[in-house]
This record gives C-alpha cells, sequence and structure tokens, in this order.
C-alpha cells in the first residue's frame, strides 16, 4: 500500500531541559529502547513536552483544542504575543500522519503540506490521542534486549524511526504489546523553526 504523508497540525516543543538531566536512570531503562541519543522527541507531550502546557502565561488564555494546533500563524501569533522578544528555548514542529487513506478530516491545517526548508526528525508510532507508543509505553526488562537487537539501527539519534517502513512494522509490536491504544500510526516530526 502506498503511504501518504498527511500534515495535521503544528506545535512548540521545549528545548530547554536536557535529556540527561530531566529524566531519571529508571525512566530511561524502563521507556527508551536505545540510550544512546541526543535527546527523545515524540509526538507526546509527555515525552516531549508542550511550551502549552509547561508555562503559566501561555495556558490562560489558550484555544479549546490545540493538540496539535490546526493553523500554524495563529500558534505563532499567539506565542508571540505573550513571549515577544523572550521566547524560551524551543522547537516549532510540524506533525504529519502517514496513511493509505485520503483524510478530509485535516484539510483545514494551515499551511496544507510540508515545506521544503523544514527538517525531517523522524518517524514516532503513536495512537490517535499522540501517546507514543515507541517512548511512553514502559518496557519490561526481557523486551528491552530482543527490542534493541532488532531496532537499534533504526532509530536515530531522536529515538525516532528514519523510514517509514520501520515504524509501519513497529506498529505491529505497539499494537500487541498495548491493545489498549491500539491501532497506533507512524507520525512524522518536522522542524519548522529553532528558538535557541
Amino acid at each position: 500500500m502506498l503511504l501518504k504523508e498527511i500534515l495535521i497540525g503544528f506545535d512548540i516543543r521545549e528545548m530547554e531541559y536536557s535529556y540527561q538531566d530531566s529524566w531519571s536512570q529508571d525512566r530511561k531503562e524502563t521507556f527508551l529502547i536505545i540510550g544512546n541519543i541526543i535527546k527523545p522527541l515524540s509526538t507526546d507531550r509527555d515525552v516531549w513536552n508542550s511550551i502549552f502546557t509547561m508555562y503559566e502565561n501561555l495556558k490562560q488564555n489558550l484555544p479549546s483544542w490545540t493538540n496539535p494546533w490546526e493553523n500554524l500563524f495563529e500558534m505563532t501569533s499567539y506565542t508571540d504575543k505573550i513571549w515577544k522578544d523572550h521566547w524560551k528555548p524551543s522547537w516549532i514542529i510540524g506533525i504529519t500522519l502517514l496513511s493509505g487513506v485520503n483524510l478530509i478530516a485535516y484539510d483545514h491545517v494551515i499551511p496544507s503540506g510540508l515545506e521544503k526548508n523544514w527538517m525531517f526528525l523522524g518517524y514516532d508510532v503513536s495512537d490517535k490521542y499522540l501517546l507514543s507508543g515507541l517512548t511512553n509505553c514502559g518496557y519490561k526488562p526481557e523486551e528491552i534486549s530482543l527490542l534493541k537487537n532488532k531496532w537499534k539501527n533504526h532509530l536515530n539519534k531522536y529515538h525516532l524511526f528514519d523510514d517509514p517502513e520501520s515504524a509501519t512494522q513497529f506498529t505491529n509490536i505497539a499494537n500487541q504489546r498495548v491493545p489498549e491504544h491500539a491501532p497506533f500510526n507512524v507520525y512524522g516530526l518536522y522542524l519548522i523553526e529553532e528558538h535557541l
């Protein structure tokens, strides 16, 4: 089946905190397949924090549904209005969904497609609420060694898949491991702009 990559929305994620400092050793050993990474990035806001859940001044007049935001310009305008020229270290990201069908539910996303200057970060495997089956559904110690042997060469420095085929294969594992969140899908993450 030929998969299409559909842009479903946007977010702004923190780049202020080091993964080495903010993740306990127990959390690293429970939720990550590989440990030699820069920072785990994810669709999941519990793995990679959104500024809209972290900072009180951004929460106050937040539109009702912003996970993800549907309009890039509305999101950055909202943040600019509150933070002005004092942005915290963060990345503006685009989130895509790989699908074998046309999804008209996302035809109102602005802009409507990927732009050439956006940098690909990797693919996550998540449920429809963007909970990650790759970095937020704890692994048993015996699972880690098996998964590491098979997937370590497919995960990049952000603990994301570089290719859609590997990510698609991993959806089967996530569906079996965590059936209460199935079906899992493949989501792409793209860096639009850095504020560092």
